[in-house]
């Protein structure tokens, strides 16, 4: 039986693409590329509909193919699993990173007195649990809070820009062709948002217009995330770099949104939901390419393991701020963008050939029926 609809992995889509985009992503492309940064996030966006592409592709081939399916007909079982086990270290990764920022700029920011476990412990337990009950659950969830999310993003959004001065995010192009690419290359972990769809496939109804839907979803996604790195590098325009919580710097030096001492408030809420939400795909990810990987029977409580064993790296991470983003740009983006397109060309490939091979028996029915 089907999973998901189109609208709940059209929701899963949409928070992936926001969720980890609006808080150091800005100021950490500003200080590779100053503020053509813009250029690089529109760059890495064309190259995510292109894989998109190839996945939705795939989807409405053989629409009850899971990944582990197409690709286990290219490289077999083994090969599927060292692929799983690569895939589960870049949703740890991905987790970690979401965790850090978040706990960071509520420890930063919004207290003076702050005990992270207080916002570790709750964030995990209700993301845990949502993972936990599955893939339904956690595409209703997002499903059911999507439109509250972009609507209160979109609010703040539209306050934030009573008094842009455009002029501020120019000139453009002016950065060296190395700094594009050393931009390009350190920060695929904030990006590679098609990878849950990876675990889409197979559990998707289909309906009609699919393909139309998700870029539709991904394009507004999309748009609205371009817009808000617009309007930071136009308020900051030369200290972006300095600010290192876009979301919260945007709410609180815009004189509009400061004179509503509320608002500030109201966005980091909204923002805090979609990381949850995020949070949630992530361990679902993690858990589904665990269980893949070393065969194991499947179980939910897995959910709770990697949130304890986040928790307690977490606890006892070494890494100051700077060390962890140089980590992170250094070694672990560069691995991201190699295991996602290592699994497209996969499933690129498995589906050409299943396409022929049921071409081939098509024509041969043809011919035993004459």
């Amino acid at each position: 039986m089907k999973s998901l609809t189109t609208w709940q992995m059209c929701a899963l889509l949409a928070i992936s693409v926001i969720s980890n985009k609006l808080l150091m992503l800005p100021s950490i492309m500003y200080e590779y590329v100053g503020r053509d940064a813009i250029f690089v996030i529109i760059f890495k966006f064309l190259l995510a509909a292109m894989f998109i592409g190839v996945l939705m592709y795939a989807l409405t081939k053989n629409p009850d193919k899971t990944l582990r399916e197409l690709v286990s007909t290219i490289i077999g079982d083994v090969g599927y699993r060292i692929l799983a086990f690569l895939v589960f270290v870049v949703y740890f990764f991905k987790t970690f990173l979401l965790l850090f920022e978040s706990e960071l700029f509520l420890g930063s920011v919004m207290y003076q007195d702050y005990d992270k476990l207080l916002f570790l412990v709750p964030t995990m337990l209700v993301a845990g649990y949502i993972a936990y009950k599955g893939l339904q659950t956690v595409g209703r969830t997002c499903e059911a809070l999507c439109g509250v999310i972009f609507i209160g993003l979109f609010l703040t959004f539209l306050l934030s820009i009573s008094e842009l001065d455009c002029s501020n995010i120019l000139p453009l192009g002016i950065e060296d062709f190395s700094n594009y690419f050393e931009a390009l290359n350190a920060c695929f972990l904030w990006f590679g948002n098609y990878f849950l769809i990876f675990f889409c496939l197979g559990d998707v109804k289909m309906t009609k217009n699919l393909v139309g839907k998700v870029y539709t979803v991904f394009g507004i996604s999309t748009l609205f995330v371009l817009a808000f790195f617009f309007v930071f590098y136009a308020n900051f325009e030369y200290s972006s770099g300095l600010h290192k919580f876009a979301i919260s710097d945007i709410t609180q030096f815009t004189p509009e949104i400061a004179s509503f001492t509320k608002v500030d408030w109201f966005t980091v809420i909204i923002w805090m939901m979609t990381n949850v939400l995020q949070c949630a795909i992530q361990i679902y990810i993690m858990q589904r390419t665990f269980i893949e990987t070393f065969g194991i029977r499947k179980t939910q409580v897995f959910s709770f393991i990697f949130l304890s064993l986040i928790l307690l790296i977490y606890l006892f991470n070494p890494f100051n701020l700077s060390e962890f983003i140089e980590f992170v740009t250094v070694y672990v983006s560069p691995f991201v963008f190699f295991v996602g397109v290592t699994l497209l060309i996969l499933i690129l490939i498995a589906t050409i050939m299943l396409n022929r091979r049921k071409s081939k028996q098509g024509g041969n029915k043809k011919c035993l029926g004459n």
